[in-house]
């Protein structure tokens, strides 16, 4: 009671499905939320109007507005890591090949969020990113490396690495090593090392 639903302009004919919109949802007092409508059994060619006249002024509106449109909001999503599949990260930054990796948040529009599983002793070379780097130790004892110092981490570090700064990071001799990476999506890494 007191919500209205309004479609956008953003309309899409696929013949399949019908007419795929984006429909804009408001409640008193609440922010508005986006959907994506298909709306079956009318064809294209019926919306010769502009959309939102087409529905102001056609008989058919109400019968459109109830089961025949599907609503997908775009929701919060919560990963269970363990039971990501580690995939091997064969590149040429690493020192060894036991390096596997688990994309923990493939549909994030702004982050690139990973974890990194290092065997022992492997590393990364040299690199610096265009943006900050942050991450966050979830098991074993690892290196984290600039030009400067070397510092032991451990499950629970978080460790900031500033857009631009040379470092590496990696498992000690006698222990495997993981942890989370965040970046800003399609920031550039170069590599500094050979």
């Amino acid at each position: 009671m007191g919500q209205s639903f309004t479609l956008t302009n953003r309309l899409i004919f696929a013949p399949f499905f019908g007419i795929v919109c984006i429909v804009q949802q408001a409640a008193p007092g609440k922010p508005h939320r986006y959907y994506v409508a298909v709306i079956t059994g009318v064809s294209g060619r019926e919306f010769k109007s502009p959309l939102p006249d087409y529905f102001v002024n056609s008989a058919q509106a109400p019968e459109l507005w109830s089961p025949n449109i599907y609503y997908q909001e775009e929701e919060m999503k919560i990963i269970s890591m363990s039971l990501v599949v580690k995939e091997p990260y064969a590149h040429p930054l690493f020192t060894g090949s036991d390096v596997t990796r688990q994309v923990l948040v493939p549909d994030s529009k702004e982050f690139d969020v990973n974890i990194v599983n290092f065997g022992k002793g492997v590393r990364n070379k040299f690199h610096a990113h265009d943006t900050e780097q942050i991450l966050i130790v979830t098991s074993g004892r690892g290196i984290v490396a600039t030009e400067k110092q070397e510092r032991v981490v451990a499950e629970g570090d978080v460790i900031l690495i500033p857009a631009g700064e040379k470092h590496w990071h990696g498992a000690t001799k006698d222990s495997e090593f993981s942890h989370i990476y965040i970046s800003r999506l399609g920031s550039k890494l170069t590599q500094l090392e050979d």
